[in-house]
């Protein structure tokens, strides 16, 4: 068919239709529209959405190049033919939300769904929050403020030990899926990653392992309750670069902190000359150990400004 053809333009199709022929969730279709006016099909007579052969087509387009790896900004440049429109005007249901509302939308609804033990549901709320966004972002911009939401209302008492538990297990399993996925092990710089005794931090720990291991770093994580002493003999047997400790509670940080000591110690023996790098805990435990931010795009150039002042010619391997 040439892009001129009536049944190109012609909207006939309801969203299931649409779905079933693309494989495509209707959640993600028209978290596409609100978010990059992509597709932007018409409405039936009862203002119900209906697409053409040319919105199944971009669809199509950009589930492939989401296949092939590409950013979501990538698959909308390649299914331009001849042009993506703009986004689209706030539609008559109230499907459209305010952009800069996005981010605090999604936590509050994949929240809700962990609290009401719903992993399915839970699932397309990640899986809306992916397309377009990087891996990184989304676990510092959703699963991590989710799971920070899930503490406060335990704290609060509005949710249950239980609903708390299976919603923390099922970020969790999200972020470690997504670490494995990272190729941990393909980088040359090694780093050493854990959370210190506190499971309100083991989240944080897991987002920074993510982050530096897509960056190009090799990263070995040591679970969510690493010991001072597990962490040491880590830092004997691999050596790494550096070692990221994070903590929240006050029992955690006084766990990072002696742990920053022995590491310390042994690195002015001689044993060991990597970087201390903290997350969390009192400023100033040591002149000469990096405070790390918990972001998920200035933590591995504040690190890495740390590397070069020690190391001029370090080798970092970055990922495509």
């Amino acid at each position: 068919m040439e892009l001129g053809d009536p049944r190109l333009v012609r909207e006939v199709y309801t969203i299931r239709q649409v779905t079933e022929m693309t494989g495509v969730s209707g959640n993600t279709i028209r978290s596409w529209e609100r978010r990059f006016g992509v597709p932007r099909p018409g409405r039936s007579g009862s203002n119900q959405r209906r697409y053409s052969e040319r919105d199944v087509e971009v669809i199509r387009s950009i589930q492939a190049s989401r296949d092939r790896g590409r950013t979501m900004h990538q698959a909308l440049q390649e299914a331009a033919e001849p042009s993506i429109p703009g986004p689209a005007p706030a539609e008559p249901d109230g499907e459209a939300a305010e952009p800069q509302a996005e981010s605090a939308i999604d936590t509050q609804r994949l929240a809700g769904c962990l609290t009401a033990l719903d992993g399915d549901k839970a699932a397309e709320v990640l899986t809306d929050a992916t397309w377009g966004s990087s891996i990184e972002i989304v676990c510092f911009s959703l699963l991590l403020p989710a799971a920070h939401a899930l503490f406060k209302q335990r704290a609060a008492g509005s949710i249950t030990a239980g609903q708390a538990t299976y919603g923390h297990e099922w970020i969790h399993r999200k972020l470690a899926a997504a670490f494995e996925q990272s190729n941990p092990e393909a980088g040359r710089l090694e780093l050493v990653v854990a959370a210190m005794h506190d499971a309100s931090a083991h989240h944080e720990a897991l987002c920074l392992a993510i982050v530096f291991s897509r960056a190009g770093y090799r990263v070995t994580w040591l679970g969510r309750n690493a010991s001072v002493e597990g962490i040491v003999e880590a830092i004997e047997l691999r050596s790494p670069a550096a070692a990221l400790l994070v903590a929240q509670s006050e029992l955690s940080v006084i766990a990072m902190e002696s742990t920053a000591a022995r590491l310390e110690k042994t690195r002015d023996d001689g044993g060991w000359r990597g970087i201390v790098a903290v997350v969390g805990g009192k400023p100033g435990i040591r002149d000469d150990i990096l405070a790390l931010p918990l972001d998920a795009l200035r933590a591995v150039p504040v690190f890495e400004q740390a590397l070069w002042a020690r190391d001029s010619t370090p080798r970092l391997v970055r990922k495509p």
